[in-house]
């Protein structure tokens, strides 16, 4: 256990004293719940909660979306944006009922959403892959850099977040998932290896408290770490006994 403690302490060392002090401008919006809504439905949701509760302009792009439910309005998001052809995977559309949608198209039906207002900045997308201690503390700044800037314009950033399990001696992506970031510190200290954030899961339309942060070492992730212990995200799909971990692989917004 000894080579992990010191990693441990560079964790937990730059979170003291850093407050969750940059917020999503409309605190009173009452989030999306996709179990509400269609399966798979946690990409609409999330640029529903991403919109809605960001400051007025993108609040009111969100309001053009017709429907007086979760489930109609997912539906609504659905029908205008997620049924052109895909533009990553030949011969299906960005949304289907199996398997949902993925990161590239869901960028792309952010940005035709932000259109319904004008105005409104251009929608960008940016993966967290690192291989390596050094490359990954660069993707842990510009991710903050990213998400704060997104805030910044009002608009609270999408978050694609997936679950890994060690397995045969690697890790494995076994689950895909979507949440709104909801805050985070406006300053982080230079060479920091963590920063707290708050998220908003679709699935239930809960408020999470987590940590993004570089992987172990010993054991990296191939992505940044989304340290969330109370969010069961993917657990159905961990084997009894296997390590596992929600790993932040990119971020939507406006930066």
């Amino acid at each position: 256990m000894k080579p992990v403690l010191p990693f441990l302490f560079l964790i937990l060392l730059p979170l003291s004293g850093q407050e969750l002090d940059l917020r999503a401008h409309n605190t009173s919006f009452p989030f999306v719940d996709q179990k509400k809504g269609i399966g798979n439905s946690c990409g609409p949701a999330c640029l529903l909660n991403a919109f809605g509760s960001g400051s007025q302009p993108w609040q009111e792009a969100s309001a053009r979306i017709p429907g007086n439910s979760d489930r109609a309005r997912i539906a609504s998001v659905i029908k205008s944006f997620g049924q052109s052809p895909s533009q990553t995977l030949p011969n299906r559309n960005r949304w289907e009922l199996k398997g949902g949608v993925n990161f590239t198209d869901l960028a792309t039906m952010a940005d035709e959403m932000r259109q319904l207002k004008w105005g409104l900045p251009r929608m960008k997308s940016q993966l967290y892959f690192a291989q390596g201690n050094k490359e990954s503390s660069r993707q842990l700044a510009l991710a903050h850099k990213h998400l704060r800037q997104s805030l910044q314009k009002g608009f609270p950033p999408i978050l694609s977040v997936r679950r890994f399990v060690r397995r045969n001696q690697q890790w494995q992506s076994v689950h895909g998932h979507f949440v709104v970031l909801t805050a985070l510190p406006e300053k982080v200290a230079k060479g920091s290896a963590s920063f707290p954030v708050q998220f908003v899961d679709p699935s239930g339309a809960r408020t999470f408290q987590g940590t993004i942060q570089i992987a172990d070492p010993a054991a990296p992730l191939p992505c940044l770490v989304l340290d969330s212990p109370n969010n069961s995200m993917g657990k159905k799909s961990v084997r009894k006994g296997e390590a596992n971990a929600i790993g932040l692989s990119g971020a939507i917004g406006a930066w």
